[in-house]
């Protein structure tokens, strides 16, 4: 379930809910389609991305309502538009206002390989290999009960706030935004002059008391799959994993040195 997405020049957000506990599934393969994409169009080979993907758990419906905030006025956040509606990129916010789904095309690039091996000197049309999927969002669940035009003032406005407050904060410290015809300037390969890195929390929220019971259950569930892990890779493959975790692959074996 799909709430809200942003994608930037170096990094995408995504606020998702996955209630089959398959969100792993779902991020590697975003990302791998990306990264194959990106790197067939500009002709590139390898890494395409510095690191895996990190989450965070949203723990209260109030801080998802933040999150959304937070997703759909990065770009606004980061100083590149004054408004999430002016991004040339692709971004939640009109498709939030209008609830509309939208649709997009995917080559199946494998299958279209494939097929040109086995046809060998025919020619094969890649047309045959394009199919059109709708990208739907889920309502916050702060407005499910809300008719469409009432979900979209109140989300309007909301925004619009948000927007307002960081240009107002930004113009507080003498910053102010790159513009849409500069980011459409940017070449694809520039290196930001500076890059922010900092440790990502755990847990996405406002409550001081809801993070303290996340993490009262976090650290013993880390340290109850970190011993299962162990076990795992030892040998034991019937050992009991905590719930909502992977099991290592078993390629992975406990290094034993002489």
């Amino acid at each position: 379930l799909i709430y809200a997405y942003c994608v930037l020049g170096n990094h995408i957000h995504l606020l998702v809910r996955a209630p089959r506990g398959n969100l792993w599934r779902f991020e590697q393969a975003v990302n791998r389609e990306i990264a194959k994409r990106i790197n067939r169009l500009r002709n590139k080979r390898g890494h395409f991305w510095e690191r895996r993907y990190d989450e965070q758990m949203v723990l209260e419906d109030g801080d998802v309502l933040e999150a959304f905030l937070y997703v759909t006025c990065n770009a606004v956040s980061h100083g590149l538009v004054e408004h999430p509606s002016l991004w040339p990129g692709l971004c939640s916010f009109s498709q939030s206002l209008d609830g509309k789904p939208r649709v997009y095309s995917f080559v199946d690039y494998t299958a279209y390989r494939k097929a040109c091996q086995k046809a060998k000197r025919k020619r094969v049309s890649i047309r045959n290999y394009v199919t059109r999927h709708a990208l739907v969002l889920t309502p916050l669940p702060q407005f499910e009960h809300l008719s469409q035009d009432e979900r979209r003032a109140a989300l309007k406005e909301l925004i619009s706030q948000r927007a307002a407050r960081i240009k107002n904060d930004r113009k507080a410290q003498s910053k102010g935004f790159l513009g849409r015809e500069r980011v459409l300037q940017q070449k694809w390969c520039t290196v930001p002059r500076e890059v922010k890195r900092s440790p990502r929390p755990l847990c996405y929220t406002r409550s001081w008391q809801a993070k303290k019971e996340f993490m009262a259950w976090y650290f013993p569930w880390l340290e109850s799959y970190l011993e299962a892990s162990r076990r795992y890779r030892a040998g034991e493959r019937l050992v009991q994993f905590p719930e909502h975790c992977l099991m290592p692959p078993h390629h992975y074996h406990e290094y034993c040195g002489l």
